[in-house]
């Protein structure tokens, strides 16, 4: 649980440390205090690696299709061919968490959505302090600050 607490209390870190030119001490800081002072939760934090966790998963199908075949050689491609495709995902869902995690720092400081993206698509990400949270507040996912 501490790593999960500290992934949390870091979210923020990057934006922090190049919007605000900060070091790494007090990029740390200002991302928890920002964080603890906008929000009860943050909806899905890990939603776009959830998704290529699924696309991970589909694509392991074929590798086991060939796994049954009797060619070595086969077996072993396609295991090379997973491997690679597994490094290309998580370089891609890291990069897409990125871009993702600025409008959200930017929402949490000011207050304001970026223009480039939705209104929508950012707000629905905070549960604001002091809101009530049930199934009915269309929050499908959330992760609780306690």
């Amino acid at each position: 649980m501490n790593g999960f607490a500290w992934r949390l209390l870091t979210y923020f870190i990057k934006p922090v440390m190049i919007l605000r030119d900060l070091g790494i001490g007090a990029s740390i800081k200002e991302s928890a205090a920002l964080f603890r002072r906008t929000c009860e939760a943050i909806v899905g934090p890990g939603s776009i690696s959830l998704i290529f966790l699924i696309i991970g998963i589909i694509a392991l199908a074929p590798v086991f299709l060939v796994s049954l075949g009797v060619n070595g050689a086969l077996i072993l491609a396609a295991i090379a061919e997973y491997i690679l495709l597994i490094v290309i995902l998580t370089i891609i869902a890291s990069a897409l968490q990125e871009v993702f995690n600025t409008p959200l720092h930017i929402y949490a400081k000011t207050g304001t959505v970026p223009s480039a993206f939705s209104s929508d698509l950012i707000t629905i990400v905070f549960i604001p302090k002091n809101s009530r949270m049930s199934p009915g507040n269309n929050y499908p996912f959330f992760i609780e600050l306690t």
